[in-house]
């Protein structure tokens, strides 16, 4: 059963549904020499970056990589509640936060790359890296992507008055927790 191939793979790669021994795979194939060397990238930080929080490489081969499955919806595919978009990105930071320990930058986080499980747990992925000859993201790009994340997710408006009332005032809220929310996101 094929899965839809993602844009930013461009016709590098393809992807499949494929059957494994407890559960199904996704399969990553190479369709070209570009495609070949960015799955090598994603196997080897896929490797490095074992976390509960990131999908789980099961086989690495010069053609394909084998992931577990993790769930059929990302973020940008999901409808949540304001209460569990902020759970599940608190998740979703706390787990950038470890691979920045581990000196893992993830570089191109975005609602496409974060697999929401059957289960609630969201899982990043898509961690190829950046593109030869494109510049090396550091921690401060994946800190700015999880405040785009928390802002798109949790329907909040950008705005960039410098007095601080005025902000309060321009976002629906329901109460104090959307200020903190509010001041995450602005920082």
């Amino acid at each position: 059963m094929l899965f839809p191939n993602v844009s930013s793979m461009k016709q590098d790669q393809r992807t499949e549904i494929v059957e494994g021994d407890e559960q199904p795979l996704l399969r990553k194939w190479a369709v070209s020499p570009a495609g070949a060397r960015a799955l090598g990238r994603e196997a080897e930080r896929l490797e490095r970056a074992r976390h509960p929080g990131v999908v789980v490489l099961i086989e690495a081969a010069e053609d394909h990589l084998d992931i577990e499955w993790a769930g059929a919806e990302t973020l940008a595919l999901t409808r949540l509640t304001r209460s569990a978009a902020a759970r599940i990105l608190t998740i979703v930071a706390a787990t950038v936060a470890d691979l920045h320990e581990l000196g893992i930058v993830h570089g191109r986080i975005d609602e496409s790359h974060v697999v929401i499980g059957p289960d609630q747990h969201p899982r990043l992925c898509g961690l190829r890296g950046p593109e030869p000859g494109r510049r090396e993201p550091g921690p401060a790009d994946d800190v700015a992507d999880v405040g785009r994340l928390l802002q798109r997710s949790l329907g909040m408006g950008a705005d960039h008055d410098v007095v601080p009332e005025s902000r309060w005032r321009t976002w629906p809220r329901s109460g104090g927790r959307d200020r903190a929310l509010e001041a995450i996101v602005e920082r």
